[in-house]
């Protein structure tokens, strides 16, 4: 929602008067979220007769001009940054690797993880949830990635506090984080920071953690991604800028 124009900015649609989308392609979706929209009169100046307008956002082909289009447009919100879509994929809960959210300096104003005031956090922060089991500390995925093991003796100290699915904050050490050639954790040097906001949903995702790191070590950028696009074909994916709201 943007309060400057009273408008709405449409994702995606996922039932249009009590038809379900959900099982079609993103690319359909699109095409049905831009074409019924200017059926109706959502998209126009708010009035007497609707408070607050409702618009598509715009997308693009994943070439080297929509790429440039989709990340110098002007928008009449703060942007958050560029969701890549496989046009292929359908709607699916939770996390996707078919739905890939990037963003840097340019295209957002919170490229790197900041508090609640907007200041960048001294070492990167990061939710992983507590398995009473096994003592590991989690990502938010399906399966769960372990990043880190609880001392047996702490959770024996605080084994009526260490509930199962216990959220908790922690933060990234010196020693960083390291990748194995199939991309799995091979050394992660994690600290607890604390308790968690319980009410937040669920532990971060692989993918946020790695973007977050590589953003404060070595960012991927929108060159690196013009020139893997200039290699290749992405005839299956469509960009979307995104509000950072």
């Amino acid at each position: 929602f943007n309060p400057g124009d009273l408008r709405y900015y449409v994702l995606d649609v996922l039932c249009w008067r009590g038809n379900s989308v959900y099982d079609c392609t993103f690319e359909f979706r699109a095409f049905w979220m831009h074409a019924k929209l200017a059926e109706t009169q959502a998209q126009d100046p708010p009035s007497p007769l609707h408070k607050f307008s409702f618009s598509p956002l715009a997308s693009y082909e994943c070439s080297l001009e929509g790429l440039r289009s989709a990340y110098t447009i002007t928008m009449p919100f703060t942007r958050g940054g560029l969701l890549f879509y496989n046009k292929q994929g359908h709607y699916t809960l939770g996390l996707s690797p078919l739905v890939l959210h990037w963003k840097d300096q340019h295209c957002s104003n919170y490229f790197i993880d900041t508090d609640k005031d907007g200041n960048v956090l001294p070492q990167q922060s990061l939710v992983l949830r507590f398995q009473a089991q096994s003592g590991n500390l989690v990502t938010g995925d399906d399966p769960p990635v372990a990043l880190a093991v609880m001392p047996q003796d702490f959770v024996t100290t605080h084994a009526e506090s260490l509930r199962e699915g216990l959220l908790l904050r922690c933060v990234v050490g010196e020693k960083g984080l390291s990748l194995d050639a199939q991309g799995r954790p091979l050394t992660v040097d994690v600290h607890l920071d604390g308790l968690a906001n319980q009410r937040r949903g669920g532990a971060d995702s692989f993918t946020k953690i790695l973007f977050q790191y590589a953003a404060r070590h070595h960012p991927l950028t929108f060159e690196h991604i013009l020139e893997t696009v200039s290699l290749q074909s992405s005839s299956q994916v469509q960009l979307v800028p995104m509000n950072d709201d």
